[in-house]
């Protein structure tokens, strides 16, 4: 851990089923995923449970935006019943699943973070501090201080996944470039 952040290489992502880094280094994810090693996501998941603050940063482009398009692009969790946080794809529409001490096992209700186009790749930030969630889309704020109770005093997951959820079915395509997780809150 350097100042908040979990520092790690691309090369440590271990790559399943329909899964590759393309020649501009981006995850290309066709129906597979990439995971980090439990050791290591174990340390990302302690690390934002200790600072109850995230910092999540990531280009993101989707195949479809079809209305029957959905998966998780990227998950801190150990299946979908028990995560810390989970971004998902519903047609156009990007969602955010985050769990604090104030929601259930699966995290709260989603919060949409942004809308989708299909073969535009967008600049995500996302932001919370212990009662407030921050979103921005390529600069623009979509969510802006949104009150959402709670820390993340329970946190306990060891599987972060790009593509996939761990013991989940629903599969994201598209590519993913940029990725930072850190432990500290982002200001716009």
């Amino acid at each position: 851990l350097q100042q908040g952040e979990v520092v790690g290489r691309g090369d440590l992502l271990v790559a399943e089923w329909f899964a590759w880094l393309d020649r501009r280094g981006r995850m290309s994810l066709g129906g597979g995923g990439f995971f980090l090693p439990p050791a290591l996501a174990a340390q990302v998941n302690d690390a934002l449970r200790d600072s109850n603050e995230l910092t999540l940063e990531l280009e993101v482009e989707p195949w479809s935006v079809a209305a029957a398009t959905r998966g998780p692009v990227v998950a801190l969790a150990n299946a979908p019943g028990s995560r810390s946080f989970a971004i998902h794809q519903e047609g156009e529409r990007l969602l955010l699943v985050l769990r604090t001490s104030d929601t259930g096992r699966a995290g709260g209700e989603p919060v949409e973070i942004g809308r989708l186009v299909r073969g535009k790749a967008s600049h995500l930030v996302i932001a919370f501090t212990p009662g407030r969630l921050s979103a921005w889309v390529d600069g623009t704020a979509t969510v802006e201080d949104r009150l959402l109770p709670g820390d993340f005093f329970h946190w306990n997951a060891v599987h972060l996944s790009f593509g996939g959820e761990e013991r989940g079915q629903d599969r994201w395509r598209g590519w993913l470039a940029g990725v930072r997780i850190a432990a500290v809150a982002a200001s716009a």
